[in-house]
């Protein structure tokens, strides 16, 4: 069973759907007995980094999520998700992070303009 963290940061609703789209065993949940059921878990995110880890903190997520990336269980971040997964981010203000991947995430300083793409040129 795969387990999507709900840490109210998150479009859980889409990463769930994906992944029954592949078949594949999922639930949404905070719940830490749950949690330690998982073969994976999916960190979803939406957001800014010192929201995400506000979260995390509020529904006692992190020593459990530390737990089992520590017992081996593959732990996929996605977007914020993916952030937080790091020792510290910059957004908003300087904020310690899950520490599993070394590393900061600091904001891009470019001198460029970023043009988005909006799929016609």
């Amino acid at each position: 069973m795969i387990v999507i963290i709900d840490y109210h940061v998150g479009n859980l609703m889409s990463v769930q759907n994906a992944l029954m789209k592949l078949n594949m065993d999922v639930i949404v949940s905070r719940d830490h007995d749950v949690i330690r059921q998982a073969k994976g878990i999916v960190l979803p995110g939406v957001g800014t980094f010192p929201v995400a880890m506000e979260h995390l903190k509020r529904y006692d997520l992190i020593d459990i999520l530390k737990e089992r990336q520590q017992a081996g269980i593959p732990i996929l971040g996605i977007c914020l998700g993916m952030q937080i997964l790091f020792e510290k981010g910059y957004e908003v203000y300087p904020t310690k992070g899950l520490g599993f991947l070394k590393g900061e995430v600091k904001r891009m300083e470019v001198q460029a303009k970023i043009r988005i793409w909006d799929g016609m040129n």
